[in-house]
């Protein structure tokens, strides 16, 4: 078995397994410079109403707290999966 490709090394180095080392697409960053630019005009309306602006952020953490435990739960499903299928082809 070689060794200097194993996932397991890769993840160890760093090189793998982490968000740093995402190539996110550019259709990706794309659609999210148009959420950031609809985020920030919505936020500079909100500067009026600063009840609103005070819930809007709440609801943010909130969604955002919700949105990882989701994408967390959802990873570990995958890996679990993953390794089970690497054991049966085993």
């Amino acid at each position: 078995m070689n060794t200097t490709n194993s996932a397991i090394l890769q993840m160890v180095r760093g090189e793998r397994g982490n968000i740093d080392n995402i190539e996110f697409s550019e259709e990706y960053k794309e659609a999210k410079k148009v959420s950031m630019k609809a985020q920030s005009e919505f936020i500079q309306k909100l500067d009026k109403y600063p009840q609103l602006k005070t819930l809007y952020f709440e609801m943010e953490k909130a969604m955002g707290i919700e949105y990882a435990l989701h994408i967390e739960e959802v990873y570990k499903e995958a890996f679990s999966f993953g390794l089970s299928l690497g054991k049966e082809a085993k």
